[in-house]
């Protein structure tokens, strides 16, 4: 088939959800489907080097000033999806999809006013949503006005409505939006990259750090709603000689100024998504201080988990559909509770050593050959 991706966001950007958008099109393309997706004048152009096949058209760089690349709400990004509509009509008449695969609230609004505008064309609609529009406004400082807010709950249950399918990245997400045609199509891990073997001294050394540390490590966006607040909360009561916390990905520049009277912590500014099996092969444990108030998925507990590494996450519907029942999960996000449980994995060998042994037992189900197979029924199901 002919699938369009709407990508509404600077894509490559190594982060959650640019991953998702680019294990689906490169997994859909090694099944032989035609992909082309169409997003922001930013980002790399990581299909030169991965899937070569999956061809990118971008918008033009008429707000040449905008160089936002990390997650979070913008509204400047309103005008950047005006142009992404044009766009995607103009791709659409040249390139003849049978589907268009709509990422994000933003990618289904454009690909229902594409249908609109095409009307006599017969494409179908997947709308696949990584979160939900209003909670990721709210964390974001947005939508303090309840006008406002309720104009975009409104929003939400609008575009929520118009896709032929809906496909979630988590069941939190699922029950949220309630929609019949909806269902869970997980993130996955690509295990090829984690099971090489790795120089672990050369990897230290690349990214200048301590030999002779337990090593903590968190990777993803820092903003409060992937649990920013719970991450500076447990650095900062955690000072032991022997513990080393590794902070990698992007903003960096606000937690370093939270942060910066401690020496226990090395940043690594926008970490590659390529990166990642290296540096997370050289770690001890690994953070998701993701709370229970977002209904996001959690990309990077994947990739933790593709690892093999002892992982501190909550006790929420999310990490359990990974992680399963009998994982020793941090029951609460009181300060005393992080401290004590994260203390746990630091001291305790054979707490760490459960916690590898329940990933290693879940985590081959978790294999992003799965997801993109359920897709793929999903798109010949829509065209028969």
């Amino acid at each position: 088939m002919k699938i369009l991706t709407i990508a509404p966001t600077p894509y490559f950007s190594d982060r959650g959800t640019h991953i998702r958008i680019f294990e689906q099109v490169s997994g859909l393309r090694k099944l032989g489907h035609k992909i082309l997706v169409t997003t922001y004048h930013l980002g790399k152009d990581i299909h030169k080097i991965h899937s070569k096949e999956v061809k990118i058209k971008r918008i033009l760089p008429i707000l040449f000033w905008y160089k936002k690349v990390d997650a979070g709400a913008n509204w400047q990004k309103c005008f950047l999806d005006f142009q992404l509509l044009i766009r995607t009509i103009i791709e659409t008449i040249k390139f003849k999809p049978q589907i268009l695969h709509c990422h994000l609230h933003e990618g289904i609004l454009i690909g229902f006013l594409t249908k609109k505008v095409l009307f006599w064309r017969k494409f179908k609609l997947v709308g696949d949503l990584h979160g939900t529009l209003v909670n990721e406004m709210i964390s974001c400082g947005y939508l303090k006005n309840k006008l406002a807010k309720s104009f975009f709950i409104k929003l939400e249950q609008f575009i929520n409505s118009k896709p032929d399918i809906i496909i979630t990245s988590s069941d939190e997400n699922l029950q949220y939006i309630q929609n019949k045609k909806a269902i869970t199509v997980v993130d996955g891990i690509d295990l090829d990259k984690f099971n090489l073997e790795f120089d672990k001294n050369a990897i230290l050394e690349k990214f200048k750090l301590p030999k002779d540390k337990l090593l903590i490590i968190y990777t993803g966006a820092f903003h409060k709603n992937k649990g920013q607040t719970q991450l500076i909360e447990l650095i900062n009561v955690t000072d032991q000689e022997n513990v080393h916390f590794v902070l990698a990905g992007a903003p960096i520049k606000e937690i370093e100024e939270e942060l910066r009277s401690k020496s226990n912590v090395s940043y690594i500014d926008n970490l590659r998504y390529t990166d990642i099996p290296e540096l997370l092969a050289i770690c001890h444990v690994a953070l998701d201080p993701k709370g229970t108030d977002t209904k996001q998925a959690s990309g990077k507990l994947l990739q933790y988990m593709g690892a093999t590494i002892p992982i501190f996450c909550f006790d929420k519907l999310n990490n359990r559909a990974y992680l399963g029942n009998d994982y020793p999960y941090c029951k609460s996000n009181d300060i005393q509770t992080m401290k004590n449980h994260l203390q746990g994995l630091i001291d305790d060998i054979e707490l760490r050593a459960k916690s590898k042994e329940i990933i290693s037992q879940k985590r081959a189900a978790f294999s992003w050959k799965n997801s993109i197979n359920i897709i793929n029924r999903i798109y010949e199901r829509l065209t028969q």
